[in-house]
């Protein structure tokens, strides 16, 4: 009679079927993860500049192109204040030159908001202001004294300026019919209305202090470049 088998039912070792692993210490998967998550970081930083580098651009470009449409606008406004000048007084403001003479952007502003003549000396400002041909809110402006602002009348011409969207004043220039300097005789007296543009600076270089052609202005020069214009060419 042959003896029966009975199978064993005591646990198997999960352990003998397990392929051999090096074990790794808790150490260097720390490391590892480190590492990992450093790399990640850095990459989101670098595409984090990029995206804002090129916001600023876009931005910046926006900005700029503003600030231009908004001189031209400015400059097409003063042009239009100064025919009506020319209307009331018969003469654009002068710039006379010489000791004790007003400085162009100065002239501007006096004789737009009602203060100066056409001759623009200081013995010619009005005892009451006159009327305004331009309308202050629209612009903006910057004086010496800040107590120093348009009121109902002045014994002296007033310091303020009429300052472009760069925060520079605007530059002014008049041609009167006799004069002789510059590129041409000019038969009907005439002004130049200009901006610095976004760099501020405008080279005049040897033009006539009496001169309003664009023509004049060395337009080859590097800070001309960007310069913005109106007037009446004569």
């Amino acid at each position: 009679m042959r003896a029966l088998r009975h199978r064993s039912t005591a646990p198997v070792s999960v352990s003998h079927f397990q392929p051999f692993c090096r074990p790794t210490s808790r150490r260097s998967r720390a490391r590892a993860l480190r590492a990992f998550t450093l790399l990640e970081l850095l990459a989101v930083l670098v595409v984090i500049g990029i995206l804002v580098g090129i916001t600023l651009g876009i931005t910046a470009g926006v900005q700029e192109r503003s600030r231009v449409a908004r001189a031209k606008s400015e400059l097409a406004t003063l042009a239009v204040a100064l025919e009506q000048y020319r209307t009331q007084y018969g003469d654009y403001p002068w710039t006379p030159t010489g000791t004790g003479a007003l400085a162009p952007e100065r002239v501007l502003f006096n004789a737009l908001t009602g203060y100066l003549g056409p001759k623009a000396g200081t013995d010619d400002v009005f005892t009451t202001s006159k009327r305004s041909f331009v309308e202050l809110t629209r612009f903006t402006t910057e004086s010496e004294d800040d107590g120093d602002l348009p009121g109902p009348s002045a014994s002296v011409p007033l310091d303020n300026r009429l300052l472009d969207p760069w925060d520079q004043p605007y530059g002014y220039l008049y041609r009167p019919t006799h004069a002789t300097g510059g590129s041409a005789t000019w038969a009907t007296p005439a002004f130049l209305l200009y901006s610095g543009g976004p760099d501020g600076a405008i080279d005049l270089g040897s033009m006539a202090p009496d001169s309003g052609l664009v023509a004049d202005i060395p337009q080859s020069t590097a800070v001309n470049q960007d310069n913005l214009y109106a007037g009446r060419d004569g």
